[in-house]
């Protein structure tokens, strides 16, 4: 067989209405499938100072978003802090600049002597347009239904 007749007998089955809406509607949900996978890439940064007795948790100052670099950077003069992760819980005393990095575990950092300035820095990943997924699923759905419709009932008139 040819292209030509290929071409043909596919443009036949475009005759009947409810194939045509049926592969128009797939086609549709393919292209909001995609759409809802593109991503939007987010910088942050905050930064701020703890003193004594203080307590921050990392994570909860995060932007909305899956975390996909950053840092925590302290920086003081002289003091005593414990650090607590999911992995485990360090009590520190540093002069200068320390780096934690984000990605590893949820962090948890308290101040038992002197004052720390922080600064968080990073990039999170958001999907701002996922719930067009769900649309793309309903449209698939019933486009799959209707265009099965129509190919019934081609078979019924053979």
């Amino acid at each position: 067989m040819s292209l030509k007749t290929d071409i043909r007998k596919f443009l036949k089955l475009l005759r009947f209405r409810e194939v045509k809406v049926g592969l128009l509607m797939l086609v549709f949900a393919a292209v909001l499938a995609l759409i809802s996978m593109y991503p939007s890439y987010v910088g942050f940064s905050l930064s701020g100072s703890l003193e004594k007795h203080d307590v921050m948790s990392v994570n909860e100052m995060l932007p909305s978003g899956d975390l996909r670099s950053g840092k925590v950077v302290l920086r003081s003069n002289y003091s005593k802090i414990v650090i607590s992760s999911t992995n485990a819980t360090i009590e520190e005393t540093f002069t200068g600049e320390k780096i934690l990095d984000l990605t590893q575990s949820r962090l948890k950092i308290s101040v038992v002597e002197g004052a720390v300035d922080y600064t968080l820095t990073g990039s999170v990943v958001r999907y701002p347009y996922s719930l067009l997924g769900y649309l793309a699923l309903v449209l698939m759905v019933s486009g799959s239904i209707i265009a099965n419709i129509g190919l019934m009932k081609i078979f019924s008139e053979l």
